[in-house]
């Protein structure tokens, strides 16, 4: 043979055919684009997920607090103890780590910034909804929930997770 093969080696496959969905064209999204959908899905909801932070979560009288002011309030009167109370006392340096993806996206080690903001989306899902789940109960006392800072940071942690999942399957390898 003049390629160099053997008449015993199996012939290559060749596809034909046209475009589309079941012919060659058929394969994974190019991982430019799926890496650019998660850039554009994680990026608001990063956002929103700062945003919420700052958002009123609690009501005391006719005063609106944050997420800080309430953790801070829970972390002076001992109100959790052991993982809790140091997730509380933590909680300012925890928002600040949801930059992290971002910084890993920038040296573009895409899944290890999918798999931080899926992770981080998680967290920020978890505590969230669990805010919702229990404001929604509703309460006739003088402090309360208020929905605002708990549904924008649901809603970004969404987008958040979604974007970390395109980032994901974005690259196969880094």
């Amino acid at each position: 043979m003049i390629d160099g093969s053997r008449p015993t080696d199996p012939l290559p496959i060749v596809r034909s055919g046209p475009p589309g969905p079941w012919g060659p064209a058929a394969t994974a999204p190019a991982p430019r684009r799926t890496a650019r959908t998660g850039v554009l899905l994680g990026l608001p909801g990063l956002i929103l997920i700062l945003v919420g932070a700052f958002l009123p979560w609690l009501i005391s009288g006719t005063v609106r607090r944050s997420s800080f002011a309430v953790a801070g309030v829970a972390d002076r009167l001992g109100v959790a103890d052991g993982l809790g109370g140091t997730l509380v006392a933590a909680w300012p340096a925890i928002c600040a780590s949801f930059v992290l993806p971002v910084l890993v996206a920038a040296f573009r080690c895409w899944r290890t910034a999918g798999f931080l903001a899926v992770l981080l989306g998680l967290l920020a899902g978890g505590l969230a909804g669990t805010a919702l789940w229990f404001g929604l109960a509703g309460s006739a006392s003088v402090v309360r929930l208020d929905l605002t800072g708990p549904s924008v940071m649901l809603t970004g942690a969404l987008l958040f997770i979604a974007g970390g999942i395109a980032l994901l399957r974005s690259h196969p390898l880094r």
